[in-house]
C-alpha cells in the first residue's frame, strides 16, 4: 500500500476516533441534563432531540407506555377486578425536513407494528428499509403518514427504554439516518442519496442514553403524581375549611 493511502486510512481512523470520544463527551453531558429536567413534555423532547443529533437522524418519535384500567366486577358482586391494558402513546415526534401536526395517537402493545413489537419483545431493532422488511418478521410497517406528508421513512433505529427494573416504559424510535446532518430529505431522491443505516454505534449510544432516560422518566412521572397528590390533598382541606 502506498504511503498516500496509508495516510488516508489513518487520518479516517483519526476522524472516526474524534467523532466517537466527542459522541462520547456528549453523552455525558446529556445524562446531566436529563437528571436536572423535571418536566416530563420537556425532558421527553430533549431525549427525542439529542438521541437524533447524536445519530444524525432526520427524525424520530417517542412513545410511551401507558396502562388503562377497566373495572370488572365479579360475578359473584364482590371483589372488583382491575383489568390492565397497556398501550403505547406517542408523546413526541420531531422531523428535521417537513412540517407536520403532533397528536397523540395509541397504539396497541404487541408485535404488530416496529415499536410495538420493539416494545413488548425488548430488543432493539436497526431497519435498512422500512418498505423492505424481512418476508418472516411479524410486524409491519404502515405507509399512513408517508402518503399522508409526502415524506419516504427509509432507515430506522428502535430501542427500548426500560425503567430501574427492566420493566419496558417507552420507545425510542429515530429515522433516517443522514450522510450529512443539514441535509433536507425533501422528496424520495433525496432520501435514496442521502439517507443511510444506523450503524453499531448508533445502537450502543442510543441504547445507553435511552437507559438514562428510562430511569429519568420514572422518576418524572412519580414527581408529578406526587405533586397532584399534594394538590389533591391541599384541595380537600381547603373544601373542609
Amino acid at each position: 500500500m502506498s504511503g498516500k493511502g496509508t495516510s488516508r486510512i489513518l487520518e479516517r481512523v483519526e476522524t472516526r476516533d474524534r467523532s466517537l470520544v466527542q459522541r462520547l463527551q456528549k453523552l455525558q453531558e446529556i445524562g446531566t441534563q436529563l437528571s436536572a429536567e423535571q418536566d416530563l413534555t420537556k425532558l421527553l423532547d430533549l431525549i427525542l432531540r439529542e438521541s437524533r443529533h447524536l445519530t444524525n437522524a432526520d427524525a424520530g418519535t417517542i412513545f410511551v407506555r401507558q396502562d388503562d384500567v377497566e373495572t370488572v366486577e365479579n360475578a359473584t358482586g364482590k371483589d372488583s377486578i382491575h383489568k390492565i391494558t397497556p398501550h403505547l402513546v406517542i408523546k413526541v415526534a420531531q422531523n428535521d425536513s417537513i412540517k407536520f401536526e403532533s397528536r397523540e395517537i395509541k397504539l396497541p402493545f404487541d408485535r404488530k407494528t416496529i415499536s410495538g413489537h420493539v416494545a413488548a419483545s425488548g430488543e432493539t431493532l436497526n431497519l435498512e428499509d422500512v418498505y423492505k422488511l424481512p418476508a418472516k418478521a411479524p410486524y409491519a410497517y404502515s405507509k399512513a403518514f408517508d402518503q399522508k406528508s409526502g415524506y419516504r421513512c427509509k432507515s430506522m433505529l428502535v430501542i427500548p427504554m426500560k425503567n430501574r427494573t427492566g420493566e419496558i416504559i417507552g420507545v425510542i424510535q429515530l429515522i433516517n439516518k443522514k450522510r450529512k446532518a443539514d441535509t433536507v430529505l425533501d422528496s424520495t431522491k433525496a432520501v435514496e442519496k442521502s439517507v443511510i443505516t444506523f450503524d453499531e454505534f448508533d445502537e450502543e449510544f442510543v441504547e445507553s442514553l435511552a437507559s438514562q432516560a428510562g430511569i429519568c422518566i420514572e422518576k418524572t412521572k412519580l414527581y408529578d403524581d406526587i405533586e397532584k397528590m399534594f394538590e389533591g390533598l391541599v384541595n380537600s382541606f381547603t373544601i373542609a375549611l
